[in-house]
């Protein structure tokens, strides 16, 4: 009875790993103006961390150009991305988000950013 007990329960365990690494992930890449030290993508991260539902952040000050990486299987509204960026200082010159496939590890243009 517990041996039965036991693979139920891993079997369990097995089938949630998988059905929670085959969600999808949202990624938003912003373009920002006006970064031009590192102080200054060290305000926006805070300001960009406290976003609800971002699992990572990644900033290229050469770009202007940051990249927001969502929890799986959920997304983050646009314009909370945009306050946190003008909160932090900064103008939005764009902001494009892409779907990233779990399985190919490709990603797919899910909606062109404005340049506003």
């Amino acid at each position: 009875m517990l041996r039965g007990l036991m693979k139920v329960m891993v079997f369990m365990a097995v089938v949630s790993l998988i059905a929670g690494s085959a969600l999808a992930q949202t990624k938003y890449v912003i373009g920002v103006d006006g970064m031009s030290c590192p102080f200054c993508a060290f305000g926006l991260e805070k300001k960009l961390k406290k976003v609800e539902n971002v699992e990572s952040i990644s900033i290229d000050m050469g770009k202007g150009q940051v990249v927001v990486l969502a929890k799986p299987g959920v997304s983050i509204k646009e314009e909370s991305l945009r306050k946190a960026v003008k909160e932090a200082g900064f103008t939005v010159s764009s902001l494009t988000a892409m779907e990233m496939d779990p399985m190919s590890q490709k990603s797919g243009l899910r909606s062109a950013g404005d340049h506003s």
